[in-house]
């Protein structure tokens, strides 16, 4: 006598043949799962990449843009007035007021000082107005001392991909108008980027309709005397995880035309 019910199943190979496919399935989401969590991990590195180079050159652009001095304070240098007669050479100036790494001498008759840009192939330092006060209670004000040079990066020496390379260190000092260069209070480093092979500054003074090209740049200098890089070039090479490589050419300006001719005496 037959059953009432049906119990035939699926044969072996059916269920073979079942488990071939789910297997199949799984191994396709487990590839699209790892390709994506790679795809992210690449794009993410370049990003990071790719950003510190620009928060590195826009951090410099921003403060070259913003450089001080309170040489524009006096009337007939912020005009296009022709300058007066020279003063009378005053007696020789007193220990204050001889130039420091970010202060020029002191002009008479109207004992304004100016500030003092110095630069190298590979170091820059000047004042500049682009400082924010992050708590109010903080003895800051906009301005700011900031240099900028790069430095041989000690961590990495026993890399084989990275050994010499260097990295840039951004020093700012806020106790902007004391004449001491020495003090450590007021002053904060920060590593700006890293995986530096090649970092160059270029000055350009504009002479008519031409630029002049100039490796070095201090404006105690009698060449350069309270003037200001018109341009600075930046020449660079960086190189990061993954491969990745960049080579570039960045143009910095200030904002505030800073070129004046003065006639100084004889003992600044």
């Amino acid at each position: 006598m037959k059953s009432r019910y049906n119990v035939d199943g699926f044969t072996l190979i059916e269920v073979l043949i079942s488990m071939c496919i789910l297997v199949f399935i799984v191994f396709g989401i487990f590839q699209a799962t790892t390709e994506t969590y790679h795809l992210r991990e690449v794009l993410s590195t370049e990003g990071d990449f790719y950003t510190g180079i620009s928060l590195a050159t826009d951090m410099i652009r921003k403060d070259y843009a913003s450089l001080y001095t309170p040489s524009i304070l006096i009337p007939h240098l912020a005009s296009s007035a022709p300058p007066p007669p020279p003063p009378t050479p005053p007696p020789p100036p007193l220990d204050f007021f001889q130039p420091t790494h970010y202060w020029d001498t002191v002009l008479a008759p109207n004992s304004i000082r100016p500030s003092r840009f110095i630069g190298t192939d590979s170091t820059i330092s000047w004042i500049t107005a682009a400082h924010t006060r992050i708590y109010h209670e903080t003895h800051e004000c906009t301005l700011s001392k900031v240099s900028y040079e790069f430095v041989l990066d000690e961590k990495k020496v026993r890399d084989p991909l990275f050994s010499g390379t260097y990295v840039l260190i951004k020093k700012e000092n806020t106790n902007v108008f004391s004449s001491e260069d020495t003090e450590e209070t007021f002053v904060h480093q920060y590593p700006l980027l890293y995986g530096i092979k090649k970092w160059k500054y270029t000055y350009y003074q504009k002479e008519d309709n031409t630029f002049k090209t100039m490796r070095s740049w201090d404006s105690n200098q009698a060449e350069t005397k309270m003037r200001y890089p018109d341009m600075i070039e930046l020449s660079l090479e960086v190189m990061g995880a993954q491969n990745h490589f960049f080579e570039g050419v960045y143009r910095f300006r200030p904002e505030t035309p800073l070129q004046f001719t003065y006639d100084l005496p004889s003992s600044f």
